[in-house]
């Protein structure tokens, strides 16, 4: 009498071959089937069936084939095709395995790559493209990383199977910070690039831009030529901002960008728009009166409503608008020191009577700025904001004349679990790692 595992260990008897000898090698999970001839004609059919542990095989020889193809070869959108963060999780496929094999030197060698190849792409790719994409894959790399510590607070979120695949030898913790720096770093090389290209397009989309019907309430403004005259040499329309603005929401959706970030990023944005277009207002006299407050406050609607169609009405964006829009109601309003204080709560002292200083009145029915009015309007607001204060911080808030253009709101995302089964994912051919085999 033999056993079956005798015939699994020992190879063939009565003719049958070794069931070891019939596992297929091959990188995903697979069938084969042998058939021996039994006495009694019976066909025995055999199946060995290969399961992946959702890890890539790899050496330390391989480090620089891997993180080229993965990071500097990577084209966005063929990584678009795939699931979101395909190559964080081909690297960190990488990072288990190095992890299993308990190889110190390899797993600071390949993080080290991977950190300088991702620093690498902005500067190698003058495409917005690619900040973006590496966002994404970047973050996603940082939750992979927390995600498979082992850490009990993650590990709540996890299946069973994530937490036995948690790694076991390495505590990457340090990395970590690592990689949320590169995330600023690459959300910084984004914002530079939007605002490098959106500079030229604010004040003459915001201020100049005149899009009201000409039958309409522009036409009773005697100074109505004068800005039509400069709105045919406008080079950009409200239009073409909110089409700049589609345009980047578009890529950040198609690249999966955590929604927070997203939200966080067009809050950057409008007060890029706010601060420019405030500068703008500053310099043209022409601009501060009665008729193109109420052609700014249209375009400043467009921005508004646009924000409601694309759901990022909690981003706090339409806020970053309200000293510009604070500033256009000034125009607008009864001009008197209280009817004036109630509307510019956004706006600085030194803000508010400089915009005072640069109203020009249409005509006998149109309110007049005195330089009394202005001196009580200042007075009110130092009583209010100031009173007897020593606080020099926001005595010198109040002198501020422009906004800050390079000023930043702080990145905050919050930790966002994957769902993604490591053991389920195959490395797709375009990226041409055929040389590496999934265990």
């Amino acid at each position: 009498n033999v056993s079956w595992e005798q015939v699994l260990q020992n190879g063939s008897i009565s003719g049958i071959p070794s069931y070891a000898s019939q596992i297929d090698a091959s990188n995903s999970m697979s069938i084969t089937t042998t058939t021996a001839n039994l006495p009694g004609n019976v066909d025995l059919r055999r199946q060995s069936i290969k399961h992946l542990s959702g890890m890539i095989k790899c050496t330390p020889q391989e480090t620089e084939r891997i993180t080229d193809a993965v990071i500097l070869e990577l084209k966005p959108r063929l990584a678009a095709k795939y699931i979101p963060g395909i190559p964080a999780y081909i690297i960190f496929m990488c990072i288990r395995y190095i992890d299993f094999v308990d190889d110190e030197a390899h797993v600071a060698g390949f993080l080290s790559a991977v950190t300088k190849k991702i620093k690498k792409v902005p500067r190698r790719n003058e495409d917005i493209d690619y900040p973006i994409l590496w966002t994404t894959n970047t973050v996603r790399f940082l939750h992979t990383l927390q995600q498979y510590s082992g850490e009990e607070k993650y590990q709540t979120t996890n299946t069973p199977k994530q937490n036995e695949q948690a790694l076991r030898n390495f505590d990457l913790t340090d990395y970590r910070t690592i990689f949320a720096d590169l995330v600023v770093h690459l959300y910084d090389e984004t914002l530079k690039r939007i605002k490098a290209k959106l500079l030229p397009m604010i004040i003459p989309a915001i201020i100049e831009h005149e899009d009201l019907e000409s039958g309409g309430i522009l036409s009773i403004n005697p100074m109505t030529s004068t800005s039509t005259s400069n709105d045919k040499r406008s080079k950009f329309s409200a239009q073409d901002l909110l089409k700049q603005l589609n345009d980047y929401h578009k890529l950040v959706q198609m690249y999966s960008v955590e929604p927070a970030i997203i939200q966080q990023l067009f809050k950057q944005i409008f007060y890029i728009i706010n601060a420019q277009a405030f500068r703008g207002l500053l310099v043209r006299s022409d601009c501060c009166n009665w008729s193109k407050a109420l052609q700014i406050r249209y375009n400043l609607n467009h921005l508004t409503e646009w924000l409601r169609d694309q759901n990022l009405q909690e981003s706090g964006a339409a806020d970053c608008l309200l000293p510009l829009t604070q500033a256009v109601q000034l125009f607008l309003c009864k001009k008197d020191e209280t009817s004036i204080s109630n509307v510019c709560t956004k706006l600085t002292i030194v803000q508010v009577t400089k915009l005072l200083s640069l109203y020009k009145s249409m005509d006998d029915y149109d309110d007049q700025v005195s330089p009394a009015l202005i001196k009580r309007v200042s007075d009110l607001l130092k009583q209010q904001r100031l009173g007897s204060t020593t606080d020099q911080t926001k005595i010198d808030y109040e002198q501020q004349e422009n906004f800050d253009l390079s000023h930043t709101f702080p990145l905050v995302y919050p930790y966002v679990p994957s769902t993604v089964s490591l053991d389920q994912l195959d490395i797709p051919h375009e990226l041409h790692l055929d040389f590496l085999s999934l265990v």
